[in-house]
């Protein structure tokens, strides 16, 4: 037969936790709970500091498709609201136009010359 210390034989009939050890579970989980706390509060806010404090990054992460389309919808209004001054185009037509014979011009140039040199 097998003799068991009496640490042993009260944590067999306790259940298998002797009393050092459900102090030890508890403080475990105070200090597990403490760190999900801490964590949480890190996560509510904004660890750059871009924001002011009443900034809760929580109400961004479950409020982001409708931040986002909010913000796609924005911009589609300004694109709508850009029109182009006509006086700018045309006269970015005239420099595009000026540009090609510029162009066009070197390219003969090039052709005559490698002509000549053959």
């Amino acid at each position: 037969q097998v003799q068991l210390s009496s640490a042993d034989s009260e944590s067999v009939r306790g259940g298998g936790v002797s009393g050092p050890d459900i102090i030890m579970k508890s403080k475990d989980e105070e200090k597990i709970k403490k760190q999900n706390e801490e964590r949480q509060k890190m996560i509510g806010k904004d660890p750059l500091g871009i924001r002011p404090e009443h900034f809760d990054l929580n109400n961004v992460q479950g409020r982001a498709l409708e931040m986002l389309a909010d913000a796609i919808h924005d911009l589609a209004d300004e694109m709508d609201d850009f029109e182009p001054d006509e006086a700018a185009m045309e006269s970015a037509r005239r420099k595009k136009k000026k540009k090609d014979r510029y162009a066009y011009a070197v390219d003969q140039l090039i052709s005559l010359g490698s002509q000549k040199n053959a």
